[in-house]
């Protein structure tokens, strides 16, 4: 755990509380350019925080963790800690149970939580500075360890930790470090748990007044409090202990009023619902003088001037009605087609909007259908229009065809059907209230008159074209506008719908889920399981195959195919409740066609690692806003050559400072302008035409493991937009893939990540998507990522299957080569042996990997032993001359074929006596001048040297490799040959390449 995992390479971790190297300190994350406009129109001392300190958190401490561990790390820590126990199992199960939350955000939380609070004092700036320079280090413990606090006599070393971090985390650029002592008894008493030190000669170079601290330090501790123990939005009040957050507001405040902490929050998370929830209540608890503390996914952390009012929860259900009508009619528009009977209206236009939005719908969309291009069809319908057998009308038909008289028409019986469903009847009588509106009342005897045949409307055609007569030159648009008011007009003199308001159980649902100060309407939760049995039985009413709520239940279709996916008659004989229905139609008409995933697309669930403050939630709605597409090749290209997590962290992988990359952006919900949220949604659609389900997983698995390191948040990664969870406080873990494809379940084996377990995995992840990415191409240079599969599974039998895949990166690069699409390095020398580059290419794969099972205690093998037992025994007593990979490798191939080519009755002393024989021989030609090529070592020259250590390699290649490696089994020792001889050539290469650069620095000295 106090390793620094942000800087996993192939050589050891950081050291103990070490900080480490600053490699680029002007290439800031872009998370941290968010934050900076987020914060632009703050004091000037919190934007100079966050220009000069903020970046150096996120980069260096973002993978750090402050709350919660893995099981593995938590029993390391547990080991470290000077007063450990061997059976310390009670912390170490605390431990694990704790949410994650990087130190990063946990800091960048605390500072900006409380600065409300510090805003509203009206602190000076230089209070405000040392204040955010407290913050900063107060815990400081995490990083050097507690002993260093606990311990008299380490004030040194401490004074050491706290200049170096200080100077690390680029504090000493925001405050003079001769102010060292005056950070140090900040952060020194910002935890009661840790003890206060206030003995003011503990800090002999102080420079402040201990007044000035001792006021500052209040805030400091009440910024640590909040960030340790706001997981919900109720738990700042509730708070409770020798330092009560609300206390310590009051105290905070004394000078400025009277404030007091209160909150609201949902039962449950359906999504985009619950979030328009949420928002209407905030507009409502703004109005009433309640300041926003913080973001939760579940709802807010309010302080409020004592004696402020509470909204009222009611008047809510009409805000969030209209919101939902806002939604859905953006994209209503995909409801309203025009057929051969004209303008046509899906049941859900119905459903979802008020009868004025409605109507507004379908007359825009009678003009988009019937566009300028559109053939006139009013004069085919002229010479088809007939009366009925009992009406004696004489018909005029001197009218003339027209675009408008075919709008007009189309559109008016589009309203009329709505009028009927709305308010009951028929569309025939429902339009003559139209024909009159629209003044046309001399026409009605025609229009009750001509028959409706075969459901054509041919009396609005015949009165349509009488309109357009009498209104010559009118515009489209005011034609439209015409139909508008009609269409208002007549929907304001019937009134009330009776099919009701849309969504009419939010009147219902809203007082039950939403929760202002603790208090709820009850759920009716008797009467639910009494429906609940009474509806399993034969014949029972649909149930809701999503939630079980109380509302009532119907069949549900697909908005693609419109077969019936839950209600009577299926399997399951479910239905989907009107809670359900609305978040349906939401993430319909909200999010797209991949709204419902049926295009294979994944999402990700974005939470808060505890909460967003108003400022980081500002952020992260700006980064939300911009997120791109996103490959591979530009997660290897931000990783870089060095294969070190810094430069991703420094990395703009998600393109979200600007729109100068025209790349597709992600799929996500349009939220309304102004609101703020603590949860959002990503949809990851793969790029490419009919991909197949490894593709739509490649990039959603891999982008859920870089979210918490570039964007400081939680994720869940799901084939359902429906959140799993309602809360990042609901699981421990940082990362949650669920039901990854198998590719991932072969290759990464986990599908949950605690935050100190993902600077291996995401490494581990680039490492399998490389080594595919490198391996199999196809004809145009793209990476066939359908292959990553068998990849996986190889790895997962032999991690020695890296160097299996030599081969096919020559042959690929060779032929990327020849085409001119590919780059000039190749993978094998001139001479056909490993390049250096490949050799390091291969052996940083194999190593990344097996460190991420190393990390995670996976329990496979590092085969990689073998390799190097090989090599190192055979090169004290031969060596190539050249780079031919035979040559490298002629001990092992001798050693293989003499044991593929004996028999299996054959015992261990002839084999190892065999294997000796053909390596001696082998040996005397080498030392032929005129026999074979090599170059024997200094020790091994003469035979009765080289003996034992021909015999030592021969008891190596039968026990290990053979015996050990191969199960003794000649078939399996042929099948793995192959990556046994790359793997050594890879090892021999970089081996000879680090002994070629001694000697040549031997020589310069």
């Amino acid at each position: 755990m106090n390793e620094d995992l942000l800087h996993l390479d192939l050589g050891d971790a950081e050291g103990l509380g070490r900080p480490p190297e600053l490699k680029d300190p002007q290439k800031v994350p872009a998370l941290t350019m968010l934050i900076q406009e987020s914060a632009e129109h703050e004091h000037a001392v919190l934007q100079e925080w966050v220009q000069k300190v903020v970046p150096q958190l996120l980069v260096h401490l973002g993978l750090w963790s402050a709350k919660g561990l893995s099981a593995a790390a938590a029993a390391r820590l547990v080991r470290l800690s000077p007063n450990a126990h061997a059976s310390d199992t009670e912390r170490i199960t605390k431990l694990v149970a704790m949410p994650d939350q990087s130190l990063a955000v946990h800091l960048v939380n605390a500072a900006l939580g409380a600065w409300t609070v510090v805003d509203l004092a009206d602190l000076d700036d230089w209070q405000r500075r040392l204040y955010l320079a407290g913050v900063t280090l107060h815990d400081l413990n995490k990083l050097v360890g507690d002993e260093i606090f606990l311990n008299p006599g380490r004030e040194s070393e401490y004074r050491t930790a706290l200049l170096e971090w200080g100077e690390q985390l680029g504090l000493w650029q925001f405050i003079d470090r001769a102010h060292w002592a005056d950070v140090a008894f900040l952060a020194a008493n910002a935890e009661a748990r840790r003890g206060e030190n206030r003995t003011l000669p503990n800090y002999p170079e102080l420079r402040t007044d201990p007044a000035i601290l001792e006021d500052v330090s209040l805030y400091v501790r009440l910024a640590d409090l909040l960030a340790s123990v706001c997981r919900r939005p109720e738990d700042a009040v509730l708070h409770s202990g020798s330092d009560p957050i609300p206390a310590l507001i009051r105290r905070g405040l004394r000078h400025r009023g009277q404030y007091e902490l209160r909150y609201h929050k949902t039962t449950e998370n359906r999504g985009l619902l619950t979030q328009l929830i949420h928002d209407a209540f905030l507009t409502a608890a703004r109005s009433a003088g309640w300041i926003p503390l913080l973001y939760f996914p579940d709802g807010v952390t309010y302080l409020a001037p004592k004696g402020a009012g509470t909204p009222e929860v009611a008047p809510l259900a009409a805000v969030v009605r209209a919101a939902v009508m806002d939604t859905a009619q953006v994209r209503a528009d995909d409801l309203v087609r025009r057929g051969n009977f004209g303008i046509m209206y899906e049941p859900d236009l119905v459903q979802i909007l008020d009868p004025k939005r409605a109507a507004e719908v379908l007359i825009t969309r009678t003009f988009v259908k019937i566009s300028d291009g559109k053939p006139v069809v009013t004069d085919e319908r002229k010479t088809k229009t007939t009366l009925r057998p009992d009406s004696a009308v004489v018909l005029d038909f001197s009218y003339a065809g027209s675009l408008n008289a075919d709008r007009l028409a189309e559109g008016m019986i589009g309203i009329g059907k709505l009028l009927a469903d709305f308010y009951g009847g028929d569309g025939p009588v429902r339009g003559e209230a139209l024909v009159r509106t629209l003044a046309m009342d001399d026409f009605l005897d025609a229009y009750r008159g001509i028959a409706w045949t075969g459901g054509v409307g041919y009396p609005w055609y015949y009165v349509a074209g009488h309109y357009c007569r009498r209104h010559p030159g009118l515009l489209p648009a005011e034609l439209e506008e015409r139909m508008a008011a009609a269409a208002h007009s007549v929907i304001a003199q019937l009134g009330a719908p009776k099919t009701g308001l849309p969504f009419a159980f939010l009147d219902e649902y809203i007082p039950c889920v939403l929760s202002v100060g603790g208090s709820t309407s009850p759920w009716d939760f008797a009467g639910e399981l009494q429906k609940y049995q009474r509806n399993k039985a034969r014949g029972g009413k649909p149930i809701c195959a999503v939630c079980n709520s109380p509302f009532a239940s119907r069949a549900d279709f697909s908005a693609y195919t419109n077969k019936k996916t839950a209600g009577p008659k299926v399997p399951s004989e479910r239905g989907i409740c009107a809670v359900c229905q609305a978040e349906e139609l939401m993430r319909r008409f909200a999010f797209g066609q991949s709204g419902r995933g049926d295009d294979g697309t994944k999402f990700l669930h974005l939470y808060p690692a505890y909460f967003f403050t108003p400022i980081t939630g500002a952020a992260m709605r700006r980064a939300y806003e911009h997120l791109k597409q996103v490959n591979f090749s530009d997660v290897a290209r931000a990783l870089g050559s060095d294969a070190t997590l810094e430069a991703l962290a420094r990395s703009d992988v998600f393109y979200i400072r600007g729109d100068a990359d025209k790349r597709r952006p992600l799929e996500r919900v349009q939220y309304g302008a102004g609101q703020m949220h603590a949860y959002y949604l990503v949809g990851v659609p793969y790029s490419g035409r009919t991909p197949s389900e490894t593709e739509n997983w490649l990039m959603p698995a891999l982008l859920a493991l870089l979210s918490p390191l570039l964007l400081a948040v939680k994720v869940v990664v799901s084939g359902s937009s429906l959140p799993i969870y309602g809360s990042g406080a609901d699981f421990a873990a940082t990362v949650i893939l669920d039901g990854p494809h198998a590719f991932w379940q072969h290759g990464m084996r986990r599908t949950y990540y605690r935050l100190d377990e993902l600077a291996p995995a995401i490494l581990a992840a680039c490492a399998l998507y490389g080594l595919t990415s490198d391996a199999y191409r196809d004809g145009s240079g793209f990476p066939v990522w359908n292959q990553i599969g068998s990849v996986a599974r190889a790895l997962e039998t032999d991690p020695l299957a890296v160097f299996h895949y030599a081969d096919r990166i020559h042959a690929a690069q060779n032929k990327a080569r020849r085409s001119g699409k590919g780059a000039a390095a190749g993978v094998m020398a001139e001479t056909g042996g490993m390049s250096p580059a490949m050799a390091r290419r291969l052996t940083r794969y194999h190593q990344t990997l097996s460190r991420y099972d190393q990390e995670l205690e996976l329990g496979r093998d590092d085969r990689m032993g073998v390799v190097k037992g090989i090599v190192d025994r055979y090169t004290c007593f031969y060596r190539a001359e050249g780079f031919a990979a035979y040559a490298r490798l002629r001990p092992l191939l001798l050693a293989a074929d003499v044991i593929l080519d004996s028999s299996p009755a054959d015992c261990d002393e002839d084999l190892h006596l065999m294997i000796q024989g053909a390596l001696q021989a082998f040996l005397d030609r080498v030392r032929n001048p005129n026999g074979a090529q090599g170059f024997i070592p200094e020790g091994a020259r003469k035979t009765a040297e080289a003996a034992p250590l021909v015999a030592e390699f021969a008891r190596y290649m039968l026990a290990e490799v053979f015996r050990g490696y191969c199960g003794g089994d000649r078939v399996v020792l042929r099948q793995r040959l192959n990556r046994l001889m790359n793997g050594c050539e890879a090892y021999y290469v970089l081996w000879d390449l680090d002994r070629r650069k001694a000697q040549e620095n031997t020589v310069k000295e």
